[in-house]
């Protein structure tokens, strides 16, 4: 191998390693796509962290059935101005009068410290309604969560098929220029037997030139579409999609509903959210009705003391046991400034509110399910014509092609016989996109 083959073959391992890695990058067929944008969007991470959060926030309902330790302890520097107990007596000894003022003292160290063990025996419903509002919380994030894949799905759609079209509006152009080429070719020939006019040359000319800037702009259509599509699938357009990296999928290859069914997606989650936003209102109403009705506590108090006239060291050396209780402890309170009653009315507000948002999420989802389900039929017809169209243009190209054959037409009438067959094959491959892209939509959207 000489010098200039192993540079040849360097360049071309090269280009090689470029195309894998674009590959690598972009995901060329729908399924993987699909995949690679519920992966990495950060929606989904946030919809995530999000149910996270609600679940912590189940666990903390919980915990109100569970008892509660608290540990306490007092540490005072008391100052008594007034020492007198208010009793003075008189008493007689030995004939002796003696007056006795009986005194307090207060010692002013004192260190007080205990534990309390308490469990909540009936909180008036209000344990039970807030355990009942985060599983409807977190229902009502699984469905939020549920939305944003659904969003992805459509996103990823949407961006895979657009750049499938433009890939096909590029092979398109290039072969009208190529077309163009060929025909102005013929004329500038023409031209010179003197068989055509300087104007229909520069006719010729000028068919050419639109189809090179037509073809720039589908260039430049196509990697916008490419950043769109990286955008769509949450990744980072470091480098352009090689032209040699093309869509692999065929929309008339996909099977929607398997494919669909294959990422566990959630069916109607703005229905589902909304009724999780209902019930969660419902628990607030609960809850709030709870304020009208008594908590009753068991709980366990024991605490120890000590005492000291000196220093804080007295007390801490003649800290001792003081009490153990153990007991009930009821609280109802009977008014609250009207509080309770105002929010109650708030929470029945809304959740007339929620019901009133449910009801008509149902509907909005019916009658968008019913649009997408006419637009789909629309497809279906205007797949229908252009299949009839490709049967006639290729029965036109066999004609075609047998009279260039005999010499009845010129190569440039037959070669526009087969551009005509290429468009309408390019024309029916992006009515199946469009087909294939309004049934997802329509399933997507429900009751399919």
């Amino acid at each position: 191998m000489n010098k200039i083959e192993k540079t040849l073959l360097f360049v071309l391992m090269v280009a090689a390693n470029g195309a894998n890695a674009a590959q690598l990058a972009y995901p060329l067929t729908f399924h993987d796509a699909i995949q690679q944008a519920l992966a990495n969007r950060l929606e989904g991470a946030i919809d995530q962290a999000s149910v996270q959060g609600v679940e912590a926030r189940i666990e903390e309902a919980k915990g109100a059935y569970l008892p509660s330790l608290d540990a306490f302890s007092t540490v005072q520097r008391i100052k008594a101005y007034d020492d007198y107990s208010g009793i003075a007596i008189n008493a007689s000894y030995a004939g002796t009068n003696i007056p006795v003022i009986v005194k307090k003292e207060t010692p002013g160290y004192q260190i007080n410290a205990g534990l309390e063990l308490t469990q909540n025996l009936y909180s008036g419903g209000a344990r039970q309604a807030r355990l009942e509002a985060s599983k409807a919380a977190k229902l009502a994030a699984e469905s939020a969560q549920g939305l944003t894949q659904k969003k992805i799905v459509l996103d990823a759609t949407k961006a895979y098929w657009a750049l499938r079209k433009a890939q096909i509006a590029c092979a398109s152009s290039e072969r009208n220029l190529e077309f163009a080429r060929k025909n102005t070719a013929v004329a500038v020939e023409q031209f010179h037997q003197g068989r055509i006019a300087k104007i229909e040359l520069d006719a010729k000319a000028l068919t050419m030139e639109t189809r090179e800037i037509e073809l720039r702009g589908a260039k430049r259509s196509r990697l916008d579409h490419q950043r769109r599509y990286a955008y769509a699938l949450g990744l980072d357009m470091a480098e352009p999609m090689p032209e040699q990296a093309q869509l692999s999928d065929e929309a008339s290859g996909i099977d929607a509903d398997k494919m669909l069914a294959s990422f566990g997606l959630m069916r109607e989650p703005e229905v589902s959210k909304a009724r999780a936003e209902l019930a969660d209102a419902k628990a607030r109403v609960k809850e709030a009705h709870a304020d009208y009705k008594p908590t009753v506590d068991l709980f366990l108090h024991y605490s120890g003391i000590g005492r000291g006239s000196q220093n804080f060291g007295d007390a801490e050396t003649g800290f001792g046991n003081d009490s153990t209780v153990i007991g009930l402890r009821i609280k109802w309170n009977w008014f609250t400034g009207f509080r309770t009653d105002r929010r109650i009315e708030q929470a029945n507000m809304a959740a007339q509110q929620a019901q009133l948002r449910a009801d008509l999420v149902q509907r909005e989802i019916a009658n968008e399910w019913h649009e997408k389900r006419s637009a789909e039929a629309d497809r279906q017809d205007q797949f229908l014509l252009a299949k009839k169209q490709l049967e006639l243009s290729q029965a036109q190209l066999l004609v075609a092609k047998k009279r260039w054959e005999t010499q009845l037409i010129s190569e440039s009438q037959y070669d526009a016989a087969r551009l005509a067959f290429a468009e309408a094959k390019d024309k029916l491959a992006n009515m199946e996109i469009d087909l294939l892209m309004a049934s997802i939509t329509t399933k997507l959207a429900g009751n399919d």
